[in-house]
């Protein structure tokens, strides 16, 4: 394996990686919202290779549909929990489905930009997001611990 492939193979599973760490982190620390979005993307990263391409350049058409709709999901999720990492994660999605309209728009793009601001996108970034919400619920369940030790001193 040539260094540039061994670097680019690195980037992409690390990325895997990195994401299956903090999608346990969330479902092991985080509340519902980070439970149910990680599960969402967990569908959505199962589900893909059973739907992408294998004859194109890409992913293909079915594998940019999964992932809006993974997109709508987490925004979604984002309107009924009003946390902050959803929306992060929302615009992280959307940047992964942007990155799959480039490539139809200008298919000149190289692969190697491709995979990688998928594994940007829809891997480091969507993950460290969700472990940014399982911080945000952890400082919500402190919160919630202390008034409610508050209040019971008070009786």
């Amino acid at each position: 394996m040539s260094g540039e492939n061994w670097v680019w193979w690195f980037w992409v599973s690390g990325s895997s990686i990195v994401a299956a760490a903090c999608g346990i982190i969330a479902w092991w620390r985080g509340g519902a919202p980070e439970r149910y979005g990680f599960t969402l993307i967990l569908i959505g990263w199962t589900l893909t290779p059973f739907v992408q391409d294998r004859g194109g350049h890409g992913p293909g058409v079915w594998v940019m549909l999964l992932d809006i709709i993974t997109f709508a999901g987490l925004i979604v999720i984002s309107v009924w929990s009003r946390r902050i990492w959803t929306l992060f994660a929302g615009a992280f999605m959307l940047d992964t489905v942007a990155s799959h309209l480039v490539v139809f728009l200008a298919p000149h793009v190289d692969l190697y930009s491709y995979i990688t601001s998928l594994g940007l996108w829809s891997g480091y970034a969507l993950a460290l997001s969700m472990v940014a919400g399982v911080w945000e619920n952890e400082i919500y369940r402190k919160a919630r611990a202390s008034l409610s030790q508050e209040a019971h001193q008070k009786l």
